[in-house]
């Protein structure tokens, strides 16, 4: 198979901009039509353009539990858990996310959570933390 344009395989397709950003492993597609939205439709549409949709492994991104995190940052599982709530990871989609299997539940941290505990541990006093978050 020879080397296509992306214009081939995007018929219809105006611009293509890839860039790399966040925590892990990523890239963003952005496609863009001027005046007309890109709307994700079931295969086999009638008169709509193929573009391919990945679905990122969940685990993979966020590959750490509570416990590996404390590892990474140097502290005790509570004094982590301290931290998470003095940040309020659990409500930053980067760094969390809580993970059904079955009927279980999984708290599970990116990479990005370790440099915000860290950087947070920079310009706060462990034990102030822990006063304020720690065990109730």
């Amino acid at each position: 198979m020879g080397k296509k344009s992306w214009n081939e395989i995007f018929p219809g397709v105006a611009t293509i901009t890839l860039t790399s950003s966040g925590y892990g492993p990523s890239i963003d597609l952005r496609i863009s039509k001027t005046g007309v939205p890109v709307q994700l439709v079931p295969e086999g549409t009638p008169g709509a353009a193929v573009v391919a949709v990945k679905r990122v492994e969940e685990l993979g991104f966020y590959n750490l539990g509570r416990d590996q995190l404390a590892e990474k940052v140097g502290l005790t599982g509570p004094k982590t858990t301290a931290v998470i709530r003095f940040l309020k990871l659990k409500g930053d989609t980067d760094s969390y996310k809580q993970i059904s299997i079955g009927k279980s539940k999984f708290d599970r941290y990116s990479q990005k959570a370790i440099s915000e505990i860290k950087k947070a541990l920079e310009k706060h006093d462990i034990d102030e933390i822990w006063k304020t978050h720690g065990i109730r």
